[in-house]
C-alpha cells in the first residue's frame, strides 16, 4: 500500500512541483517531521537516562551480602 502511494505521488510530482501551495505544504510537512523526530529522540534519551539512574539507585540501595 505504501509503495503504491509513493509511486503515485512520484508520478504526479513533476506536475505538482510548480504549484506553490504544494511546495509550501511539502516543506512544512518535512519541517514538522524533523521537529517531531528530534523531540522523540530527546524524549527517548531522557527516558533512558532516567531508567539508568533509577536502576543505579536501586542497586546501590540493596544491602551488601557478606557471609559471616
Amino acid at each position: 500500500m505504501l509503495s503504491n502511494t509513493q509511486s503515485i505521488s512520484s508520478s504526479l510530482r513533476p506536475h505538482l512541483d510548480n504549484d506553490p501551495f504544494v511546495s509550501y505544504s511539502q516543506a512544512l510537512h518535512d519541517y514538522t517531521l524533523r521537529l517531531w523526530t528530534e523531540s522523540r529522540r530527546i524524549a527517548e534519551e531522557k527516558a533512558r537516562k532516567r531508567r539508568n539512574e533509577t536502576e543505579f539507585s536501586l542497586t546501590s540501595q540493596m544491602p551488601k551480602y557478606s557471609p559471616t
